[in-house]
């Protein structure tokens, strides 16, 4: 009701401050897709604050993430969360993994870096990094494909052991320990795709166009 009393003024901007955070989980989803609905078809500019990642991404049509007053990035939801600035807006939005690597080499707009002494080719950030350089490497956990063995086409991958296995009907998360790090992947259809065990040995197939590179 509130929400209806303010749009029947026809304000030159809608401000939504946390306006979902009272409700439980499977209604804020009924409603936040309603307020996408209503702004669209009533093309009204809306300014929405929220701290809730799957809020910013589904109603948004761009993003601002701001940490201690400042702006951290700006963009559309696919670019904060496939291209984030930092590891404060990997972080915030949504999941990522920051495994520590090493710089092996750089050469032009490419940067060759070695997690558990695999080599992975990435795109050079725009700060200025050297061979020899300790970095970290950002992936999304569902970036990330467990097997148990390796194909003749396959490159190295780095090993692990499954540390924790969580069921969660349509999808399964794992916790893997690589390198001395816990690494975050997910499978979605696990019906289809089988289910890993808790100990079990795997190997983690990534690939470098999914990993960003950040400075320690």
């Amino acid at each position: 009701m509130a929400l209806a009393r303010v749009i029947v003024t026809e304000p030159a901007v809608l401000l939504l401050d946390e306006p979902l955070s009272n409700l439980d989980a499977k209604r804020r989803v009924q409603m936040r897709s309603e307020i996408r609905r209503l702004q669209r078809s009533l093309n009204m500019t809306s300014l929405y604050v929220t701290h809730d990642q799957e809020e910013a991404l589904s109603i948004s049509d761009r993003v601002v993430v701001m940490n201690s007053g400042e702006v951290e990035q700006e963009g559309t939801p696919q670019e904060i969360y496939a291209r984030p600035a930092s590891l404060f807006v990997a972080d915030f939005i949504g999941k990522v993994n920051s495994l520590p690597a090493e710089v092996v080499r750089v050469a032009g707009d490419e940067a060759v870096v070695a997690f558990e002494s695999v080599e992975f080719t990435v795109a050079k950030p725009k700060a200025s990094i050297t061979a020899g350089q300790q970095v970290s490497l950002l992936i999304r956990p569902e970036a990330i494909d467990l097997c148990d063995d390796l194909g003749e086409e396959d490159a190295r991958a780095p090993r692990g052991r499954i540390a924790q296995v969580t069921y969660l009907g349509e999808k399964i998360e794992y916790d893997v320990e690589s390198g001395g790090v816990m690494v975050k992947t997910v499978s979605f259809d696990p019906a289809r795709r089988g289910v890993f065990e808790q100990n079990q040995n795997v190997y983690l197939r990534m690939q470098g166009g999914s990993m960003i590179l950040v400075e320690r």
